[in-house]
């Protein structure tokens, strides 16, 4: 933001950025900014069979580039794999609904219920951050010896879409830092049709602004958002 606007942001988006496939840089055409607010539409993935039906979607849409010999392998063996018909026979199809429904039932598990002490932001509190590690990248160790924590990737892209750099820099009263609560002060799951009360300390180290947002466990939707700007 510029002097607490986002008009320099928006600005850049609607007269700077340029998006047209390839075959048209000689003579490109006008971006069509379309306006989302209002509008409902569905980006949450399936946690069914769908899932995989969507997967398939993409492989067969997108440049085979997209994914790299280790990720087309693993849908390959599972019967996705480009210019292919994704067509399980019913064990198949069996054996995909109790995957996905173990694998949905995992991630939840690993976001909602981590026993993971990196995770823990305050000893005495519910408090944990997103960022196992302090990683974008998930990757373990002070130059990324330990490889990837799965783990902690599931946490936050099952809750998530994007992950950017500046999501994990620390920048003292001015960085945007995060952090996200499951669990009462009585370690009871939060509940949506429940009061609670949030206690927020004086003189909160902020420059520009803080917020508390909740979301919807189900969807990862945004219910609801309050906040302060200074």
């Amino acid at each position: 933001m510029v002097d607490g606007k986002t008009d320099a942001a928006v600005d850049v988006f609607q007269n700077g950025l340029k998006i047209y496939p390839l075959s048209q840089k000689d003579n490109p055409p006008k971006v069509e900014i379309i306006d989302g607010s209002g509008v409902s539409y569905n980006t949450i993935h399936a946690n069914t069979y769908k899932f995989y039906e969507e997967i398939n979607a993409v492989i067969q849409r997108e440049p085979i580039s997209m994914l790299d010999p280790e990720l087309r392998g693993l849908a390959a063996s599972i019967g996705i794999e480009k210019g292919k018909a994704f067509a399980p026979n019913n064990r198949m199809e069996a054996i995909l609904k109790d995957a996905v429904a173990v694998g949905n039932g995992t991630a939840r598990a690993i976001w909602l219920h981590n026993r993971n002490e990196d995770a823990v932001l305050y000893e005495d509190r519910a408090w944990q951050t997103a960022f196992v590690g302090g990683n974008y990248k998930w990757l373990s160790g002070e130059n990324g010896e330990g490889g990837r924590n799965l783990d902690a990737r599931t946490l936050f892209l099952y809750m998530a879409t994007v992950s950017t750099p500046a999501m994990v820099l620390k920048i003292p009263g001015v960085g945007s830092q995060y952090a996200a609560a499951y669990s009462d002060s009585d370690g009871n799951v939060l509940h949506g049709d429940k009061t609670y009360k949030l206690n927020i300390p004086s003189n909160v180290p902020a420059k520009n602004f803080w917020s508390v947002v909740v979301y919807d466990p189900q969807t990862s939707h945004l219910t609801k958002s309050v906040g302060c700007q200074r």
